[in-house]
C-alpha cells in the first residue's frame, strides 16, 4: 500500500489545483485555488534552491499575498516558515534567529551585511517550474512567537496533526464551515488566531478568505460591504470601536451569519450591546499559541454571553488550586489546565507543563471558574490576580461595574503591593471627560452595593494611555511601574 504523503501545503491545496474557485480577495485583487496552487509551487521552489529541508525561514513582512504563497510553498518543499509580526523589532529576536540557525528572512526593509535577509522585492519566480511533488513532513512544519506577555518571546513549532486538529475541533463544532463561506479574520497571520481564522481553516473547506490589509477600522466597515464576508473573527477592541462607529452611522453586516472573537475577555455588556445594534450574536472562545487555536468556546447552540463557552471535542480541562490539586467544585476559582490533540510538543519541557501518567497538562496562568451548566467563566491571569483574606478577587465584575459609567472609557484593576507590603485592589482608568470625587464616590457605592466593600479599590489612578505590546494588548508590568498619573483618587 503506498504510503500518504503528510504536507499540509497538499492537504490544504492538491485538490483544489485546478479550480477556479475564489481562494482570497487582497484589496480589489483576487486569486482562485488554481493561482494560489501555482504560485505557492514557484515560490516553494525558489526556497528549496536556498534552504535546506527541516531548515527554518522566517518571513517578516506585512500580509500581503506573497505571505501566503511563501508560508505554503515553504512547507510543500520541507523548509520550516515562521511568521513574524511586522510590528515586533527584529533586533528583539535576534537572539532566537541566531539560536534556531534561521537561514532566510524574507523583510521589505533593508538589512545591511547579513546575506540571510532578502527583500521581497529581490525575489524572482519567472525561471522556476512546477514540481507536483511534495515533501513528507509531520512534525514541527512551521512555528509561531508567543506575544511575550511572561517576558521573551517563545518560538512554538506546530505539527500537521495539530493544524488537522483545530481544523475539526472547531471548523465542525464552533463554525460549521461551508464551501460557499468567505472568511474575513482581523488578525495577522503571525498570531495562532490570524493564520487558523485566515488560512487553514477556509482553504481546508474549498472555502474563500479576504486577507485583512491593515485594519483600519474604516476599511473594514468598507471591505465587508464589498466583499460580503459570512464569517468575521476578531479581537475585542475592533468589535468595541465598530460599535462605537456604528452608533453614529448605519452599518450594514447582513451577510455575516457567526461572528467570533478571541484573544482577551470581552466583556458581556459589549457582547449584549452588538447584539442590540446588529441583531447577531458573538461566540466568545479562548485559547493559545500553545495548542494554536480555540479550546473552549461558546457556540451558536449553546452560548452564554460573558462565558468563555464549553470544552471543545479533542480537549480536556480541569481547574486546580494553587497546590495543583483538582477543584470539583462549581463556582470556584481556580488555574486552568489543559491538554489535547494540538498542543505543541516545543511545550514538554517548560517550567509550566507536567506529564502526570503520560498525560501532558499544559499550566494556563488563566483563573477560572466552571459553572452548574459546564460554562466556563474567565476570572483573570494568575500572575496578576490576588487574593485578599483568602478569597480570590474577581476582578473582571469590578472593571464591568466601573466600566458602566460614561465618562470611563478603559480600565484595569489588578492587585498592587501598598507601602506595608499587603496587597491592596487598585484601579487604572482611562477617562473620556474629566472625573471628580463625586464620580468616583458613586463608583466605589456600586462596587460596595453589589460586590462587597472588601473589593472596592483603594487608588483609582487616572491615566492618559495604558501602555500596550505589539500585539496591542495592555502590558500590566508596565501599568504598575507607571508614576505619571494625571490624578489619584
Amino acid at each position: 500500500m503506498k504510503k500518504e504523503t503528510k504536507n499540509l501545503c497538499k492537504y490544504l491545496l492538491e485538490d483544489k489545483r485546478k479550480l477556479d474557485k475564489t481562494a482570497f480577495f487582497y484589496c480589489d485583487q483576487e486569486y482562485s485555488y488554481k493561482e494560489l496552487y501555482t504560485l505557492s509551487c514557484l515560490y516553494g521552489e525558489y526556497i528549496r534552491k536556498r534552504v535546506y529541508p527541516g531548515n527554518k525561514m522566517i518571513i517578516h513582512i506585512v500580509d500581503q499575498p506573497k505571505s501566503i504563497f511563501l508560508f505554503l510553498g515553504a512547507i510543500k518543499v520541507g523548509v520550516h516558515p515562521i511568521f513574524l509580526n511586522r510590528k515586533q523589532d527584529i533586533e528583539k529576536v535576534m537572539d532566537i534567529i541566531n539560536e534556531e540557525d534561521i537561514q532566510l528572512i524574507i523583510c521589505d526593509y533593508d538589512k545591511i551585511n547579513d546575506q540571510r535577509f532578502l527583500h521581497i522585492d529581490d525575489i524572482s519566480i519567472e525561471k522556476e517550474k512546477i514540481f507536483h511533488s511534495f515533501y513528507t513532513q509531520e512534525n514541527g512544519i512551521f512555528s509561531i512567537f508567543s506575544s511575550g506577555s511572561g517576558g521573551k518571546p517563545k518560538l512554538i513549532a506546530h505539527s500537521y496533526n495539530d493544524v488537522l486538529a483545530c481544523i475539526e475541533s472547531s471548523g465542525e463544532n464552533v463554525i460549521h464551515i461551508e464551501k460557499e463561506d468567505i472568511f474575513y479574520s482581523q488578525s495577522s497571520f503571525a498570531f495562532a488566531y490570524g493564520i487558523v481564522s485566515g488560512l487553514f481553516l477556509p482553504f481546508a473547506y474549498g472555502a474563500t478568505t479576504i486577507l485583512n490589509k491593515d485594519g483600519n477600522i474604516f476599511e473594514i466597515v468598507k471591505t465587508v460591504q464589498a466583499r460580503k464576508p459570512t464569517l468575521f473573527f476578531a479581537v475585542p477592541v475592533i468589535y468595541k470601536n465598530l460599535i462605537r462607529m456604528a452608533k453614529m452611522n448605519a452599518i450594514y453586516f447582513n451577510t455575516i451569519r457567526l461572528f467570533i472573537s478571541a484573544g482577551e475577555l470581552m466583556p458581556s455588556h459589549m457582547i449584549q450591546e452588538w447584539e442590540n445594534i446588529f441583531k447577531k450574536t458573538i461566540l466568545q472562545g479562548i485559547g493559545s499559541t500553545e495548542l494554536l487555536y480555540l479550546y473552549i468556546s461558546n457556540t451558536l447552540a449553546d452560548n452564554k454571553y460573558g462565558s468563555l463557552g464549553k470544552v471543545l471535542p479533542g480537549y480536556f480541562v480541569e481547574i486546580r488550586d494553587e497546590n495543583g490539586r483538582k477543584i470539583y467544585e462549581e463556582n470556584t476559582i481556580g488555574e486552568l489546565y489543559i491538554h489535547g490533540n494540538s498542543l505543541s510538543s516545543d511545550v514538554f519541557l517548560y517550567d509550566n507543563v507536567s506529564n502526570e501518567a503520560g498525560t501532558i497538562w499544559l499550566k494556563t496562568g488563566d483563573l477560572v471558574s466552571r459553572d452548574s451548566e459546564g460554562f466556563y467563566w474567565y476570572k483573570g491571569r494568575s500572575l496578576e490576580s490576588f487574593k485578599i483574606n483568602g478569597m480570590w478577587v474577581d476582578s473582571t465584575k469590578i472593571v464591568e461595574i466601573i466600566l458602566a459609567f460614561d465618562k470611563v472609557k478603559e480600565v484595569i484593576v489588578t492587585g498592587k503591593l501598598s507601602e506595608t507590603d499587603t496587597t491592596k485592589i487598585v484601579a487604572y482608568l482611562q477617562i473620556k471627560e474629566e472625573m471628580d470625587d463625586e464620580d468616583i464616590k458613586r463608583i466605589k457605592g456600586n462596587i460596595s452595593k453589589f460586590m462587597g466593600r472588601e473589593f472596592v479599590p483603594s487608588k483609582f489612578y487616572i491615566i492618559d494611555e495604558f501602555p500596550r505590546n505589539i500585539n496591542g494588548k495592555i502590558d500590566r508590568k508596565k501599568l504598575l511601574m507607571k508614576s505619571d498619573y494625571k490624578k489619584v483618587f
